[in-house]
């Protein structure tokens, strides 16, 4: 392996040891969100980087890589934490024309998150 390439990983797990640490602090299962995202992201990045540098033959800054990772993910987790703190409300009207018997009736609501 490259010196290159030694020092790329040797920053990749650097870089995730200090977000690890710093989220560890704060709840464990945070950090494990955080850091999964972080993983998935870089390594992406990594990819698209490696496929742009191999058909473009042009070198790219490994720390490209870093930026973009950061940058999505903190719109992706801020994106959720505004949806899971402002919920909209949504009120439904039904109607029949048969007769339903309205002491027997119950609507029940279901609510999916993905």
């Amino acid at each position: 392996m490259s010196q290159k390439k030694e020092d790329s990983h040797k920053n990749t797990y650097h870089f995730l040891s200090l977000i690890s640490i710093l989220f560890m602090i704060i709840d464990t299962i945070n950090a494990i969100t955080v850091v999964s995202f972080l993983l998935i992201f870089l390594k992406i990045y990594d990819l698209i980087i490696y496929i742009i540098q191999k058909i473009g033959r042009k070198e790219l800054n490994n720390d490209l890589s870093y930026i973009l990772t950061i940058f999505s993910v903190t719109v992706i987790l801020s994106y959720g934490y505004f949806l899971a703190h402002y919920v909209v409300e949504t009120d439904y009207t039904i109607q029949s024309r048969k007769d339903i018997g309205t002491d027997n009736f119950r609507i029940i609501k279901l609510v999916i998150v993905i």
